[in-house]
């Protein structure tokens, strides 16, 4: 059989890095992107005869996006699936536009470039998968980080109109939108509820991108809050968030 062909943008920490770990190990030949070299290299080198490759990639330049994943198609020989893991996200109560800005450059311009470029790549191959990461926090809006959760309800829209053109084209190409709650990674501080490590977000992961799911709540509790959320009328949201 032959091996998959990964590539998995945001590679260096957090679920990117746990999920890299997870298909390297399953001997997938996988490409990892992030702007930080260093322990993507590092964890590349536990898997000496694999066929892997370690680029840098800053998706806030998005004239760098397709030059990087042209490249590594040209190394990979094709890609089977393409995992966005890069994102950001900061608390922002006193509105301060360069935090904003910094959420809309990774999180819209550059998630746009990196899908956009990958649903194409698909459509010329007739077949593929993207997956991203996006958050339960793209279901509605919230006061103490109105940039973050603005720029998640972008993403969770964009792969619903990318699905829709998967669908009409008639071609294997599938979408799965990853909506974690709470995940031990380091742009959140303290403990909350529900809250996972980013290992076990991964393995989830991993399992919801192998059967292809549309959806996947990470940890699949998560749906129920976001069962909540969708339900719940916009006067007692606002009440008790």
């Amino acid at each position: 059989m032959t091996a998959k062909k990964v590539v998995i943008i945001g590679a260096s920490s957090g679920m990117g890095y746990a999920l890299a770990q997870i298909y390297l190990s399953q001997g997938c030949h996988t490409a990892l992107l992030a702007r930080t070299i260093a322990p993507m290299q590092a964890l590349a080198n536990h898997f000496p005869a694999l066929p892997h490759y370690v680029h840098q990639l800053d998706v806030c330049q998005p004239a760098l996006v397709n030059k990087v994943l042209t490249e590594v198609t040209h190394n990979l020989g094709s890609i089977d699936l393409l995992i966005h893991c890069a994102g950001y996200g900061e608390v922002n109560p006193h509105l301060d536009f360069a935090v904003e800005e910094g959420m809309i450059e990774t999180n819209v311009k550059g998630f746009t470039a990196v899908v956009d470029w990958t649903f194409q790549y698909f459509l010329q191959q007739q077949k593929g998968h993207l997956a991203v990461i996006t958050s339960v926090a793209g279901l509605h809006g919230d006061r103490h980080a109105p940039g973050y959760f603005a720029s998640k309800a972008y993403q969770i829209s964009y792969l619903q109109a990318l699905h829709h053109r998967a669908r009409k084209s008639q071609l294997p190409i599938f979408i799965t939108d990853i909506r974690p709650g709470f995940v031990d990674t380091k742009p959140i501080e303290g403990k909350r509820f529900w809250m996972c490590s980013a290992e076990t977000a991964a393995r989830y992961i991993f399992r919801a991108i192998e059967r292809r799911k549309r959806i996947a709540y990470i940890t699949p509790r998560w749906k129920w809050v976001a069962l909540a959320i969708k339900l719940v009328p916009d006067a007692l949201y606002e009440k008790i968030m």
